[in-house]
């Protein structure tokens, strides 16, 4: 045998004794066990180098600490068939006692690098950060689980889909936050509140059903969700928490049906650059600082009539708003920066109401041609509130027993005061020389006439016709909650062919 045949036989040797090792290894990377509470370790034994665990029998949360703690390579975990017992110290908890929910226990798996794993079946209660930071690319929660705690699946990157049974009626908070391949997500019919920062930096999430059941929407719920264009969150809602879809990508929001809805937290919707169109109930009482704070795309929007304080920073940023569309009678204060950086503004309608406006409020208004001003008295005003704007250039209409004090005050004597001759100090015009009278009762504008009307028709300070009417009366009213406009002009025919035109504003 010469040298080559020998290195041959040699290899060949090896690879024979080395052939049954790889087996058993390959072998030993999965692992079926049979456990009781408490010993599990001991039935793993000395294999703690598996990938795949099935387990049958009952464990408890000693044996979930042993699975994250003592194997590193595990990946799959098979608990299908297994039950989780209910333990106090040492003890097993009998049906004679008052036994908690058996559950996955809190931070059970936490930090494990598990992917896949099927819960026991029994399971009423995931415990808080059972999952938290581990990997898993699914999970099928079973139809027993009732509680979920806070931060359950927080952090798991690789989870992209996850729907939540109907027989879940209370999540935690954090519940899915920095889930950032999670894209769809379905919350169980029982819930009625979105707990804080659910969602929060699933960035990724473009897809989840809101219950129709859900009254609140908590604080950074949705926050960092930019791929969450849309959302439906029924009509029931009363309360938005603070940051709740900050720096999200919704486009449009429309909760004008939810006649409950009491309050927008801070923040709510800052930062959301794609959001376009935001319809406020008129019930809402409070919107917090900064809600619309940033929204450069914000084009459509209404301030609620119940609301009467625009906090700080309110729409500061919200480049291509129209103040006329935040603008209502009824509100007393306008907060520091409230109104930053509108320079799309072209015209502002002051409410009889106001008393002050913040330091910077209206800065950089550049695109500023003209306000109107319907207060008895000069709202005292903060730092700089038109700086960047070219104020000698805008006019400023005020009632015609004010301009001497609007020409005194700081900071409004420098705009052009112009007495307005075209608007009543009051709320109520006539249109003496045909017997017609116009003057509003809340946001009921109502319009009477000595003899029948023929037609009435009614525009905004823009000329923009909101209403055309035949009551064949000699009186008429019409509902004007809708509409955004202080200022109409109400155009009447009678039926005798007398005419008027009445200017008046709606307080």
């Amino acid at each position: 045998m010469n040298l080559t045949e020998l290195s041959y036989q040699m290899k060949l040797h090896r690879q024979l004794i080395f052939l049954p090792c790889v087996a058993l290894a390959q072998i030993a990377l999965a692992l079926d066990v049979t456990s009781t509470p408490g010993n599990l370790a001991e039935a793993v034994g000395t294999q703690t180098s598996i990938s795949s665990l099935t387990v049958k029998g009952r464990i408890n949360a000693a044996d979930f600490e042993f699975i994250a703690d003592k194997l590193p390579a595990l990946r799959s975990l098979d608990l299908s068939n297994a039950t989780v017992s209910a333990y106090e110290g040492d003890a097993l908890i009998t049906s004679a006692h008052t036994a908690p929910a058996a559950e996955i226990p809190p931070y059970a798996l936490a930090g494990s690098q598990i992917t896949s794993i099927k819960l026991p079946q029994g399971i009423t209660a995931i415990g808080e950060g059972a999952f938290l930071s581990v990997p898993l690319t699914a999970i099928e929660i079973p139809a027993s689980v009732k509680t979920i705690g806070s931060a359950a699946f927080s952090g798991c990157r690789s989870l992209s889909n996850v729907s939540i049974p109907s027989t879940v009626n209370s999540i935690g908070s954090h519940l899915f936050m920095g889930c950032d391949k999670l894209k769809k997500a379905t919350l169980p019919a029982t819930l009625t509140t979105i707990p804080a920062a659910t969602f929060a930096d699933c960035r990724l999430l473009a897809d989840v059903t809101i219950p129709a059941n859900v009254t609140a929407i908590d604080s950074a719920a949705f926050a960092g969700c930019a791929s969450l264009t849309a959302i439906d969150l029924g009509n029931d809602l009363r309360a938005i928490g603070a940051a709740a879809f900050r720096n999200s990508g919704i486009t449009e929001i429309d909760l004008s049906g939810s006649s409950s809805l009491d309050a927008i937290g801070a923040w709510a919707f800052a930062d959301c650059e794609a959001l376009a169109s935001a319809r406020i109930p008129d019930g809402v009482a409070s919107i917090g600082e900064g809600a619309f704070f940033n929204d450069a795309a914000l084009v459509t929007t209404n301030f609620p009539s119940a609301a009467d304080r625009m906090e700080n920073y309110t729409y500061n940023g919200a480049a291509s708003l129209d103040p006329a569309d935040i603008s209502h009678n009824g509100i007393t204060s306008i907060g520091d920066y409230a109104l930053r950086g509108l320079t799309q503004a072209t015209k502002f309608e002051i409410p009889a109401s106001l008393e002050s406006i913040g330091d910077y409020a209206m800065e950089d208004w550049t695109s500023l041609k003209e306000m109107t001003a319907y207060t008895n008295s000069v709202p005292s005003i903060g730092v700089d509130v038109w700086a960047g704007v070219n104020q000698p250039a805008v006019k400023l209409y005020v009632n015609t027993n004010m301009q001497s004090e609007f020409t005194e005050a700081p900071q409004w004597k420098e705009f052009d005061i112009v007495q307005s001759t075209g608007v009543s100090d009051d709320i109520m015009a006539d249109g003496a020389d045909s017997g017609v009278k116009a003057f509003f009762s809340g946001t009921d504008l109502i319009v009477k006439a000595t003899t029948e009307i023929d037609n009435v028709r009614v525009y905004d300070s823009a000329a923009r016709q909101w209403v055309y009417v035949e009551p064949a009366s000699e009186e008429i009213t019409i509902d004007t909650a809708a509409w955004n406009s202080r200022i109409y002009i109400v155009a009447v025919v009678l039926t005798d062919g007398r005419t008027a035109n009445i200017k008046l504003a709606r307080r």
